[in-house]
């Protein structure tokens, strides 16, 4: 299975990825829309993205009341629109913080890697995510700063 991995260091807080993300999904440029956010820390000059790591055991999933959370046969985690009541017991699962809640009240926002060929990776301009096959999808991310993954 891949997933998107993550280049802290690398990261500029361009918030690109957002915007591609948000205009593939809905056709306009909202990053309240997107699927991948990056968190800013202003204080320590860190900014911090966030995006759905397909864990193996996926809490929000668990959590979900209509069982609204489904993995493909790619084994892609995605929402079924339809069986999704927009309660967002979801949202406070996720211990990444990677399911965001939308602007509007419908289903909650999470990655499903855009089928195998996520965007954000090939537009990211400082090449801070990439999309690779990883050996596990426990539900620690796979984090790199400076080459070493954490």
């Amino acid at each position: 299975m891949k997933r998107i991995t993550i280049d802290k260091g690398k990261c500029s807080g361009c918030r690109y990825c957002e915007l591609v993300c948000s205009y593939r999904e809905n056709s306009s440029f909202n990053p309240r829309e997107s699927k991948i956010r990056v968190l800013k820390y202003d204080e320590s000059g860190i900014d911090d993205p966030v995006v759905c790591h397909q864990c193996t055991l996926c809490p929000p999933a668990d959590a979900c009341p209509t069982q609204a959370f489904q993995r493909g046969k790619d084994g892609i985690v995605r929402i079924e629109d339809k069986a999704c009541t927009a309660c967002y017991a979801c949202v406070s699962a996720c211990p990444h913080q990677a399911v965001f809640r939308p602007p509007t009240r419908s289903p909650p926002l999470v990655c499903d890697l855009c089928d195998g060929q996520p965007l954000c990776v090939k537009k990211c301009p400082t090449h801070v995510l990439t999309f690779s096959a990883v050996e596990s999808l426990l539900s620690r991310p796979h984090t790199v700063e400076g080459g070493e993954t954490k």
